[in-house]
């Protein structure tokens, strides 16, 4: 069996910082802007939300490392809006962490765990693409 998914395709990748409070979205065009978007757990903020990802002018790759129970909803939601959404190992991301950054500070400034979530989905990305 062989991935319908393609690494190098042009995409919008974006990764998500989940919290209790709130939550902070980093997408990464496909020409290399960057934008930052930051929403609470609400209906309100998660219909922005998908408004913001739908704007984008390529498909968009989501991933997110799971926290307690609070990315339950905005997964679901994501999924059944028809959004690739990819779910990053706490494991892969401590490790990321901590080859990056040799420590893992949770003082650090807000939605820095997105970058690495963008940055996981990519290596899954490929990984994916080269096992199968």
């Amino acid at each position: 069996m062989t991935s319908n998914t393609d690494p190098n395709a042009p995409r919008t990748w974006v990764g998500i910082d989940i919290a209790k409070g709130f939550n902070v979205a980093l997408a990464e065009h496909e020409d290399g802007r960057q934008q930052r978007f930051r929403f609470v757990h609400s209906l309100e903020d998660y219909d922005r939300l998908v408004a913001f990802l739908r704007a984008s002018s390529s498909p968009c790759r989501i991933a997110f490392e799971p926290t307690a129970d609070y990315h339950r909803t905005l997964g679901y939601r994501l999924v059944s809006e028809g959004f690739d959404v990819v779910l990053v190992s706490s494991v892969a991301g401590a490790r990321m962490r901590e080859a990056i950054f040799n420590s893992w500070d949770k003082e650090r400034s807000e939605g820095c765990g997105s970058d690495h979530a963008i940055a996981q989905a990519r290596h899954d990305a490929c990984v994916t693409a080269t096992l199968c």
